[in-house]
């Protein structure tokens, strides 16, 4: 497996312009946020992308949290056992 470390800080640029600060309002899918940072990496993987979300989920940069509706499932990404497709900050 590669090093994508320098690349997986790429998604916290780009969702801290994307993502109403201090709103509380996921405004966000996880999907738009993926396709936003592929214009810039086009060869960053998705799993590279979900990985790096979970970062930020971690450090708490971002909330990744659940929807009622999903239309691409695929992008959902799975934390403690919750299946969660929006981002807030």
């Amino acid at each position: 497996m590669s090093d994508h470390s320098s690349r997986l800080r790429v998604p916290g640029r780009i969702l801290a312009g994307g993502i109403r600060a201090g709103s509380g309002v996921p405004s966000r899918i996880v999907i738009t946020m993926f396709e936003a940072v592929r214009e810039k990496l086009a060869e960053l993987t998705l799993s590279e992308f979900h990985n790096g979300l979970k970062r930020l989920h971690d450090t708490r940069a971002i909330r990744l949290l659940p929807a009622a509706e999903m239309t691409e499932p695929e992008y959902a990404l799975v934390i403690g056992g919750r299946l969660l497709y929006l981002a807030a900050r």
